[in-house]
């Protein structure tokens, strides 16, 4: 996995907000459980980084995530060019919350299923159902992929990986690299 990836929190906890994907499109880099360089909002909360693009779009977009009962807090990284908003885990996702913190997928109640199918990040939402359901024909391709045997009870998705599921320094150096494209002057306003 690499950190322009869609991560796991994207793909099981996002959609606990159930905002209209719609919404973030073109402007979501990835969610996160929490924030490495801030200390409020450890647990049970959602920090989805964002785009900061000041567009016609920008201040809805703001303003529909502002307004969003499970909505905490904002701020800026990486000189303002990206948004972070922190979300409260919606209480009636709490307890598919701590299954994903064990990582177990499997265990999402049918409303946390069908909210992250909803959503609809993955490509195919396909992937979801079997590992919801931990299936067999899942297991087996992982099986013969890795050359592993899974029991049964095994779960069919990776734990969250603090590498990848928690804003760090390093992904915010990530980011940071993103920002550094050449502005250059448009040549219609030059004297010549």
């Amino acid at each position: 996995m690499a950190y322009n990836e869609l991560n796991t929190v994207s793909t099981f906890v996002l959609p606990f907000l159930r905002i209209e994907p719609i919404v973030f499109k073109g402007r979501i880099v990835n969610s996160y459980l929490y924030d490495e360089d801030v200390e409020a909002y450890r647990d049970n909360h959602i920090f989805v980084v964002h785009s900061n693009k000041q567009d016609r779009e920008f201040v809805h977009f703001e303003t529909i995530l502002a307004r969003h009962d499970c909505f905490v807090d904002s701020y800026d990284i990486v000189d303002t060019f990206f948004g972070v908003k922190v979300f409260k885990v919606p209480e009636v996702f709490e307890e598919n919350y701590q299954n994903f913190l064990k990582g177990k997928y499997s265990r999402y109640d049918l409303a946390g299923k069908g909210t992250c199918f909803n959503f609809g990040l993955l490509p195919e939402t396909r992937i979801l159902h079997h590992v919801f359901t931990r299936s067999k024909e899942l297991r087996e391709l992982k099986e013969s992929s890795l050359g592993i045997y899974l029991s049964e009870e095994s779960e069919l998705w990776s734990i969250w990986n603090p590498k990848f599921d928690v804003l760090t320094p390093d992904i915010k150096v990530y980011l940071r690299g993103l920002c550094k494209t050449k502005v250059t002057p448009n040549t219609e306003f030059l004297d010549t």
